[in-house]
């Protein structure tokens, strides 16, 4: 009975990590806020824990502790320890122990799971090793059908997830690109290891539907990331191997050739390149050097802590970013995962990730052994080589982590196979084992008996897997709600919103994210319960109660979960504006908060345009040209900003200044639009008050506050970008409701 328990164990041992493998690169549930990598990292972090309770149950069934010693030992602690450390002093702790939201790698939490992942599978993976690699390719070639398929406009079902121009099952085209060069070279190399016609012709497909996943999915990034994983690949393949297979590879050769050859061509070019197929959008290098080196000057020896680019990137952006198309994202990760590791562990994290860097040169040396006539050894090192290349020219997250981690397993785990003891090697370990002095002798009388020592290392794994699925379950559920949420929002059901969104904070009330949700929310069924005609008192009651909630809501993110957060800070903003005139001090609330949220992200031009409205609505004209001109000299191109500021402008009887301003507009908006009307109107306006103001000029805000920074024009293309021309002082807000000027929902003093 023993030994049939013992071999179910060690089958699950070795079956659940190729089940893991295929899945990974497919797995995803459009149940959370976040459909693929959430999931992702929900599978890999249940998996792991079935893993490790596998695991404890074989040592105690063997009665006997066994893990697989290897190289990389040393380098994984010491980043780990790096991990810990910046994480306890992280500028935000929650964010770098479990991730931002909607960004869950990497983060202390994460990074366990995935060295927990490592230790297990190189440990206990033996038997499936070859079938685990051809789980990863047969999943890596779905996501690259699944995503092609969406490349042609064939979609896959009636969702509305599904009609995504992009849609593809890793959640990013990067990813899905990265997935079919793993899938195309592990084939490649499997292939020509392989005798099985079955497989070979199995094989044969993958290499070349991933190879036309590589050449319409891929960036340059992606191309140079699969080019050093052709190298690498005919690096660690044996000379006569590739000379016995030159058939096969010239043919390999012939198809990439041919595909080459089709995309190059105009006229197939046009047929089967997808020139509106949208790519993803990431920093440039140049601006995440910026952003890093800034960090790293502030945090010098720690960083910010994991996953707090998103923090790091509003505050330190440089001013070049306003002139390009996406000034107004705010990234969460940077060009590269390199960068991310710069900013994120400061100048410990690098020597230790350094160090590791290293030790795992002496595993890919391993890889070039000539005695492995399976091809694995080479499919382990090509794969290190290709995701090591890959965090140099791009980000990371839980799918490509886990394919580093799953070759770094699967090396340690062959060089166990090879008996590569320098790299790796299985080791025992128990009570008895540790010493045969005379002080140890009852645990070795013990030990003669029955070995304790599975029993005590059993405990504590135990113990942070049960820890671990708790936090899991509060994360997944706050998830599912949130995504509740949003469903019912989409079908205008305010208060299913409103309860969902209640759940989701209370199951896991750290999420800045769902406290602003609902603040929002809250502000929303206020207002519509305020247009109602005839409000009893019972409504009154409600409308005061939804305007606390949204009011606690805010104060709770900005001065207690994550005051460094510029989207908390915005919200806050939000709340307090859309009460002005009904509460009291609303408006030097909400200025305050904005000057809080322009702390934060100071090269910001929309969060002066906004304060500068408020200041106009309270009519404090001077004050608002201030913050609108604030905002044209962030960005020139501005047409909203030099708009308000002309209405300001104009307020001032600035009236020559004015007309300036909305000349500026009409340049900078499309002709034949209601933008480009209602500038021209304003124009019109500002000629005629100029001509009857006379000699009678007032000063100008330049004069009083200093010379304007010249705006140049735009081109077409430019204009298109520009958002709607909105009048300072329209900004949506609540214009009546039923609430005492000294309500107790306002505080009595505006926080400084």
């Amino acid at each position: 009975m023993t030994e049939k328990k013992l071999n179910l164990i060690d089958t699950l041992l070795n079956l659940v990590p190729v089940l893991l493998a295929f899945l990974m690169p497919v797995f995803f549930l459009p149940i959370t806020s976040e459909f693929f990598e959430f999931n992702k990292f929900a599978l890999l972090a249940v998996t792991t824990s079935v893993l490790l309770i596998l695991w404890v149950l074989s040592m105690i069934q063997n009665k006997r502790v066994y893990v697989t010693r290897s190289v990389l030992d040393v380098g994984l602690v010491l980043v780990l320890v790096s991990f810990v450390l910046s994480s306890v002093f992280s500028v935000h702790k929650v964010s770098s122990i479990f991730g931002s939201y909607g960004r869950w790698f990497p983060s202390l939490f994460s990074f366990a799971i995935l060295l927990a992942f490592y230790y297990v599978v190189s440990a206990n993976l033996r038997s499936s090793l070859r079938t685990v690699y051809y789980a990863l390719i047969a999943g890596s070639t779905l996501s690259t059908l699944v995503a092609l398929l969406s490349y042609f406009g064939i979609k896959l079902g009636s969702a509305v997830y599904f009609q995504s121009v992009n849609f593809n099952l890793t959640g990013s085209s990067t990813t899905a690109a990265l997935v079919a060069v793993v899938g195309a070279l592990l084939a490649m190399i499997l292939m020509i290891r392989t005798n099985t016609q079955a497989i070979k012709m199995f094989l044969l497909q993958a290499v070349a539907l991933n190879m036309l996943g590589v050449a319409l999915l891929g960036t340059w990034q992606i191309w140079t990331v699969f080019a050093v994983g052709l190298l690498a690949a005919f690096y660690f393949l044996p000379g006569d191997t590739i000379r016995s297979n030159k058939t096969l590879l010239l043919a390999l050769g012939g198809i990439f050739t041919a595909f080459v050859l089709i995309f190059a061509m105009p006229t197939t070019r046009e047929v089967l390149v997808n020139s509106n197929y949208p790519r993803e959008i990431t920093l440039p290098a140049k601006e995440s050097q910026v952003v890093a080196f800034s960090v790293l000057r502030d945090y010098p020896l720690l960083g910010s802590g994991p996953s707090t680019f998103y923090l790091n990137y509003p505050n330190y952006k440089s001013l070049a970013m306003n002139a390009t198309t996406y000034w107004n994202v705010r990234f969460d990760k940077p060009f590269s995962e390199a960068f991310n590791i710069l900013s994120s562990l400061g100048l410990i994290g690098i020597l230790m990730t350094a160090l590791f860097a290293v030790r795992l040169l002496k595993v890919v040396a391993f890889a070039k052994k000539s005695e492995d006539n399976s091809g694995l050894l080479a499919a382990a090192g090509t794969g290190l080589i290709v995701m090591s290349a890959y965090f140099l020219l791009a980000y990371a997250n839980v799918l490509t982590a886990f394919l580093f981690m799953l070759f770094l397993a699967t090396s340690v785990a062959l060089a166990s196979v090879f008996k590569e003891k320098r790299v790796g090697e299985d080791v025992s370990l128990g009570i008895s084992s540790f010493s045969s002095d005379s002080s140890m002798s009852i645990l070795n009388d013990l030990g003669e008996r029955k070995e304790i020592f599975p029993y005590i290392v059993s405990a504590p794994v135990v113990g942070l897997v049960a820890l671990g699925m708790f936090q899991l379950f509060r994360m997944y559920s706050g998830e599912y709600y949130i995504r509740q949420a949003i469903a019912a929002a989409a079908q205008n059901n305010g208060s299913l919103t409103y309860q969902m969104q209640v759940k989701a904070i209370n199951i896991n009330p750290r999420r800045d994210a769902y406290h602003n949700a609902y603040a929002q929310t809250n502000m929303a069924l206020a207002n519509t319960l305020a247009s109602k005609p005839d409000l009893t008192d019972q409504e009154k009651v409600t409308i005061q109660t939804l305007i606390a909630q949204a009011i606690r809501s805010s104060r709770v993110t900005t001065e207690t979960l994550n005051p460094t957060n510029v989207a908390n800070w915005e919200t806050r903003a939000f709340v307090y504006r859309a009460l002005v005139g009904v509460a009291k001090d609303a408006d030097q609330w909400a200025i305050n908060a904005y000057n809080s949220a322009i702390q934060l992200d100071p090269s910001n031009p929309r969060l002066r345009l906004d304060l500068g409205g408020l200041y106009y609505a309270k009519e404090d004209y001077l004050s608002a040209a201030s913050f609108f001109r604030q905002a044209t000299s962030l960005k020139p191109d501005y047409a909203n900003a030099h708009y308000n500021f002309g209405h300001a402008l104009m307020k001032l009887n600035a009236y020559a200044d004015a007309q300036r301003e909305f000349e500026l507009v009409l340049r900078m908006v499309p002709a034949d639009t209601a933008d480009y009307t209602k500038a021209s109107a304003d124009l019109e306006t500002a000629k005629t008050m100029a001509v009857q103001a006379g000699s009678k000029a007032q000063p100008t805000v330049e004069q009083l506050e200093g010379s304007a920074i010249p705006v140049n024009g735009q081109s077409d293309a430019q204009k298109q970008t520009q958002e709607s021309l909105i009048k300072p002082g329209e900004e949506e807000r609540i214009e009546s409701l039923p609430v005492n000027s000294t309500s107790t929902t306002t505080p009595s003093a505006p926080r400084r």
